[in-house]
């Protein structure tokens, strides 16, 4: 751990020497096409195009680092190791590859082929990289202590799918997957996370169940959250805790991914219902808190409304925030759902509900604190839906938190740190009115004024936000 601490301590000081008068990056769309993976420590990208794998600077994009790689099928998914310049790649055609990096480039360490088709990478929480096989009812761990093997997890399941979801726990200790056995059930299996990764508890799930998510939590960390979300008539979304013995503690109605800790160690999640948040104690489960996205809203000392101008190139203040008619799907029932992100300082939470359509985006603070008088501290009023938006940490702001987000169809990136009048509109340097952004992939850390945005083309930009 001490050596991963001086590393991050090394990457900071490498930033703050950084110059920041960076001319504005001009680039080229023949070189910007593909899918973008940053690194865990944000300095470095990979870019998968077809067969195609290259190395560049998370701080210019446009700027290819050393030797590429060129496989002999289509890359699939891509997955970087938390601490080591490893990273795990995985083809079309289920082929599994172990990619190394550094200075010079890529360079491809193994290759072993037979992890079926239709799998994918991942990072099995913050330590080894993983392979989920779609057909053979097993997981492939890449064990890089002496060399780089793999070891072959199975499952109990008997079908062809791949699990549907994993998890790490806090102290790295364990990884849990939910999978379906032969009878259709689904099972929490839990495994150690390091070598032989030998099977710890296994168990099935009730009838009917469909974990959405899986995490571990509770006051040590070792307990067992199943976010269940049923497809059988009138069933309601729930969240359900298991001790690690696999024993039910508790049963939380309502409760829906995704969630987030708050600084005060108190769990976030969501109400589908009636679109509320919930702070929860994972002590004794209880809820503590309950807050709900208001269709009215009036601006106070506290609460700061801002609606997006018609010509959509700024803000304009208002006095009330009013929601005449809630969004509805194609065949007019009405749409619910929360997402929400926290900040990287773990203060602030930002939300955007679907019944709102999308175009509404409210601030609050994320303490469990009952002294407030529940109102958001921001709501931003857009003219279209907002299709991502992300917290970032940024050095160069005292350490405040970043959060940037993106409008369908509109090529520019908004940003806004607390404390601004509102949030600030950039356009894309990539002109073309054809770009249409899909999600922000992520910030430099050399750089935290620079951010990469995806297209739904498989095509990206890096677009600087200056403070």
């Amino acid at each position: 751990m001490r050596e991963i601490d001086r590393a991050t301590d090394r990457r900071r000081d490498a930033r703050r020497r950084q110059p920041h008068s960076m001319p504005a990056l001009a680039l080229d769309d023949r070189d910007l096409r593909g899918s973008v993976a940053l690194s865990p420590d944000r300095t470095r990208a990979l870019v998968r195009d077809g067969v195609h794998l290259t190395l560049r600077r998370a701080a210019r994009v446009d700027e290819r680092v050393g030797k590429a790689i060129q496989f002999e099928s289509t890359i699939a998914s891509v997955a970087w190791h938390a601490t080591r310049d490893v990273c795990a790649v995985v083809l079309d055609d289920g082929t599994a590859c172990v990619v190394t990096v550094d200075d010079r480039g890529l360079t491809l360490e193994r290759v072993a082929r037979g992890i079926g088709a239709c799998s994918r990478a991942f990072r099995a929480g913050d330590g080894a990289l993983a392979f989920a096989g779609a057909g053979d009812a097993s997981t492939t761990m890449l064990d890089d202590r002496d060399g780089f093997d793999f070891v072959r997890i199975a499952h109990a399941r008997k079908s062809s799918s791949r699990f549907s979801a994993h998890a790490r726990s806090r102290d790295g200790r364990w990884m849990a997957f939910v999978t379906r056995d032969e009878e259709a059930r689904e099972r929490v299996e839990v495994f150690s996370a390091t070598a032989p990764y030998e099977g710890a508890i296994s168990f099935r799930l009730p009838p009917g169940f469909d974990a959405q998510m899986i995490e571990f939590g509770g006051a040590g960390g070792q307990e067992i959250l199943i976010y269940d979300d049923s497809c059988a008539v009138e069933a309601r979304p729930a969240l359900e805790i298991f001790s690690a013995e696999g024993l039910r503690r508790a049963t939380i109605r309502g409760a829906s991914a995704p969630s987030v800790r708050a600084k005060d160690g108190r769990l976030i999640v969501t109400c589908v219902s009636n679109e509320a948040l919930l702070w929860i104690d994972e002590l004794t489960w209880r809820i503590t808190r309950a807050l709900t996205h208001p269709l009215t809203c009036d601006a106070t000392a506290s609460t700061r409304i801002f609606r997006e101008s018609q010509r959509g190139d700024g803000y304009e203040k208002v006095a009330r925030f009013e929601q005449k008619t809630l969004a509805c799907d194609a065949r007019g029932i009405e749409r619910a759902g929360v997402r929400l992100a926290l900040s990287s300082c773990k203060t602030m939470l930002a939300t955007l509900c679907a019944s709102h359509n999308d175009k509404v985006l409210f601030l609050w603070p994320a303490s469990g604190n009952d002294a407030d008088d529940g109102a958001p501290l921001a709501v931003f009023v857009h003219r279209k839906p907002i299709i991502d938006f992300r917290w970032f940490e940024d050095d160069d702001l005292d350490g405040r938190s970043r959060l940037v987000f993106l409008c369908a169809d509109e090529p520019a990136l908004y940003s806004f740190v607390p404390g601004m009048l509102a949030p600030a509109r950039v356009a894309l340097e990539r002109a073309a009115a054809s770009f249409s952004p899909r999600e922000i992939v992520g910030a430099s850390l050399e750089r935290a004024d620079v951010f990469i945005v995806a297209s739904a083309s498989k095509s990206f930009v890096q677009q600087a936000v200056r403070a």
